[in-house]
């Protein structure tokens, strides 16, 4: 059987959706973390333990622009388009890099600014030379795009599920991109606690489940981390995720794991940047995207400062909500300030 590298967001990972198509034909490794966009896509791209699965597939599916939509269109988290195009460049641009063939999927929601969305991702695709498929074209051309927003963020399984059998299927009909360009990528580092200075002690977790598996270190009011020997570094996405106060993953629903929130503070001495998440294994931007000096440190927000910005899946100062008084990080997504 064939290899598959799968990356998206909660459509990738709905267990009888996309995934469970493409399984039908080939081993496949999902990459996918719901709620994340394109830059959670490069990131795993980059991290250490996915490599070997990399270097292995025979192709390369992955999926974003509803995320794209949706975090855009959230009045508190209003994901810019500029950083939205900036990260979808470094993505498939690093897709192009890898030789491989690479599919492309626009899933069909035709809401807020989608078309200005879409049509990032098409342009790109096509400057590349990466194989689309355009379920969201389709849709329109069919008349039936009031079908595909019937489903909102989540659509329906069984449609994805065909799809994934038919790409899988018919691995051998998407081609490794033959253009000939000169790509100029910034250098990108994935930096976790265990990498840098950690003053004063850190609670450690390990949570995992049927599909993730990672290292958690602990931010509390006596501790705080710095960046030194990175300073130049920028830093444009961040991975967390908000425990139990035991370390264990959270059993409450959805509406209470998206209100249970706790604060980052990243500090220097010309700025403060607050930003909450939930208990949920979230990736998400840094959209000030600071550049990192010698003064900048990070730490739970103790002070308890207003948030700067938000994360759609992230509901603080809501009715019923619950201020965490700790913050659990997994790492942060940085590019060097010279190429970004």
């Amino acid at each position: 059987m064939k290899n598959i590298i799968l990356l998206g967001g909660s459509n990738s990972v709905m267990v009888n959706g996309l995934q469970k198509g493409l399984r039908e034909y080939a081993n496949v490794t999902n990459l996918a973390l719901g709620s994340s966009t394109n830059n959670q896509n490069l990131y795993e791209l980059k991290r250490e333990k996915n490599q070997e699965a990399i270097k292995n597939a025979d192709l390369i599916v992955t999926e974003s622009n509803i995320n794209e939509i949706y975090n855009n269109a959230d009045e508190k988290e209003a994901l810019s388009l500029e950083i939205i195009f900036k990260n979808l460049q470094y993505l498939y641009a690093t897709l192009y890099e890898l030789k491989k063939p690479v599919c492309i999927l626009i899933l069909p929601l035709g809401v807020h600014r989608y078309v200005e969305i879409d049509n990032m991702h098409r342009f790109l695709a096509n400057f590349f030379g990466l194989n689309i498929i355009d379920m969201q074209s389709y849709y329109e051309k069919s008349e039936i795009i009031q079908f595909g927003n019937k489903f909102g963020p989540h659509q329906l399984a069984i449609v994805n599920r065909y799809v994934g059998k038919e790409i899988a299927k018919n691995i051998d009909c998407l081609k490794a991109s033959n253009k000939n360009l000169d790509v100029n990528l910034p250098e990108f580092k994935i930096l976790t606690p265990q990498d840098m200075k950690r003053v004063g002690n850190f609670k450690t977790f390990n949570p995992k489940n049927s599909m993730y598996d990672e290292i958690v270190y602990r931010l509390e009011s006596d501790n705080y981390l710095s960046f030194e020997g990175y300073e130049g570094y920028q830093i444009i996405g961040m991975h967390s995720w908000n425990l139990e106060i035991n370390g264990e993953i959270t059993k409450l629903n959805w509406a209470q794991t998206i209100s249970h929130c706790a604060s980052i503070h990243l500090k220097n001495k010309d700025k403060n940047i607050v930003k909450p998440t939930s208990k949920l294994n979230i990736f998400c931007e840094i959209q000030a995207e600071p550049i990192i000096d010698s003064s900048l440190i990070i730490k739970f927000n103790d002070e308890n400062l207003e948030n700067s910005e938000f994360y759609v899946n992230a509901r603080p100062n809501t009715p019923n909500s619950v201020s965490l008084p700790y913050f659990d990080l997994i790492s942060f997504f940085l590019c060097k300030v010279g190429n970004c």
